[in-house]
């Protein structure tokens, strides 16, 4: 998985760069964590929390909609542990064409992820927001 923001598109890497100066402006840093992603390291993030059962379905069912390497890829990276991370399977995710970043918090110096201290910054981000479009 990549992190870096050459690996974006370059229309939304311009939108990344000033979305990023605005919140580090505002006093709410925010860095990139995931970039690229291979097919192979989506199957992993979407495996992760599902249940077997959920997993043969939707191998089965890529399969006899004609996309045999998406279910490899899902097959293929075997058992996977963690919490639910994505709805979206190999080759349905923005991160695979350069066009999606995930990004966290930087709050005293450490990443935060939390929905509770997002949105207190969200609202900065907001108030701010005629900043980033002309």
């Amino acid at each position: 998985m990549s992190r870096d923001l050459n690996d974006l598109i370059p229309v939304f890497k311009t939108q990344v760069e000033s979305l990023l100066k605005l919140c580090s402006d505002s006093g709410y840093p925010m860095r990139p964590f995931f970039t690229l992603r291979t097919p192979f390291e989506q199957g992993i993030l979407w495996r992760q929390s599902r249940s077997t059962k959920e997993i043969k379905e939707k191998i089965s069912y890529l399969k006899r909609k004609g996309a045999p390497f998406l279910a490899y890829c899902i097959e293929s990276v075997g058992p996977q542990n963690g919490r639910h991370v994505t709805n979206a399977i190999p080759g349905l995710s923005w991160h695979q064409w350069g066009e999606a970043v995930d990004c966290f918090w930087l709050i005293d110096d450490n990443a935060e992820w939390s929905v509770r201290k997002k949105l207190t910054a969200l609202t900065a981000i907001i108030i701010t927001r005629k900043k980033l479009v002309p």
